[in-house]
């Protein structure tokens, strides 16, 4: 078989965009709260806010306000 075995992490990330920062910020937060940062959640050089938190299941959540 040409196919060997997987090693990595999970295949899934989920991404929310809400249109209020202090509503990105609060889900980025509650996120936190048994996750950990992956990338901080701050403005972008395209001009919107962006972050990911792994939470405790393993999932990755991308947050954004654009």
């Amino acid at each position: 078989d040409s196919f060997g075995p997987v090693n990595g992490g999970r295949a899934v990330a989920l991404s929310l965009t809400f249109d209020s920062e202090e509503e990105a910020r609060q889900a980025f937060a509650n996120l936190l709260k048994q996750g950990k940062e992956k990338y901080p959640f701050a403005l972008q050089p395209w001009g919107a806010y962006y972050g990911e938190v792994e939470d405790h299941f393993g999932v990755t959540w991308q947050i954004v306000n654009s």
